[in-house]
């Protein structure tokens, strides 16, 4: 690990949040994990509803450049690949399939919601719609865990 001196000010927010107890208590929990760290990079893998050939978690591989006050983005990621997760083993339900999209859109990258830095550009009336999932700079990246825990543990998420 580098020294404090030497970390960007979205790095340090983002060490901060990860020792934060929200973030903690979910993890404990079982919500999430935390499975790598290389800034600006961070992969966390979030659990997922027991459903029939579907996973048990899904992770997540975040790009974090100016958290938090620039929304975070993140691919569903393939931690065997190393790669983005394949479109066809992407969670599906009708909450799940708007966001995990499997048409392509963005190619694979980011999720189509409010609080994604991609999917924000384009969607101004996303901010005025959705004023509470719109990212705020005073939210942290357990507001987006908690947000993608609750589509895979919807009672419309059928797995893959």
């Amino acid at each position: 690990m580098t020294n404090s001196h030497s970390r960007s000010p979205d790095e340090l927010s983002l060490e901060h949040d990860l020792v934060n107890d929200a973030f903690v208590v979910g993890a404990t929990l079982g919500k999430w994990r935390l499975v790598e760290l290389s800034w600006p990079n961070c992969s966390i893998a979030v659990s997922a509803a027991s459903r029939d050939n579907a996973p048990d978690e899904f992770v997540l591989h975040f790009d974090l450049v100016g958290y938090p006050s620039t929304a975070p983005t993140c691919t569903p990621w393939d931690l065997r690949t190393n790669a983005p997760l394949d479109i066809d083993k992407r969670p599906v339900g009708r909450r799940a399939s708007s966001i995990f999209r499997r048409d392509g859109w963005n190619n694979g990258s980011g999720l189509y919601v409010p609080y994604d830095r991609l999917a924000m550009n384009g969607h101004d009336s996303w901010q005025r719609d959705f004023p509470h999932l719109w990212w705020k700079s005073e939210y942290d990246i357990t507001f987006y865990l908690e947000q993608v825990f609750e589509v895979l543990h919807d009672e419309d998420y059928s797995g893959v």
